[in-house]
């Protein structure tokens, strides 16, 4: 984006940084859960009902139990490493 527009590097992640921290703000549990860029993109946050256990779920070939137990909601964030 810096090459095509012309700006430097770093004033171009500095923008990203605000852009992201300005969608994040209003798509918090708390917030509105919306969020518009008119004329560009709409994102909408959408709670999902927490599933039951359904035993040992294998992640990738580790043998590693998914992180997220019963009770959680889909909003939870999983970080797996690869063996």
């Amino acid at each position: 984006m810096a090459q095509t527009t012309g700006v430097d590097a770093k004033q171009v992640k500095a923008v990203l940084a605000g852009l992201k921290a300005t969608m994040l703000a209003p798509l918090h549990i708390k917030g509105l859960r919306e969020f518009t860029l008119p004329g560009l993109l709409k994102v909408t946050a959408v709670a999902v009902p927490a599933l039951k256990t359904r035993g040992h779920q294998p992640v990738h070939q580790t043998g590693a139990d998914v992180c997220c137990n019963a009770g959680d909601d889909k909003n939870c964030a999983c970080a797996h490493s690869r063996g």
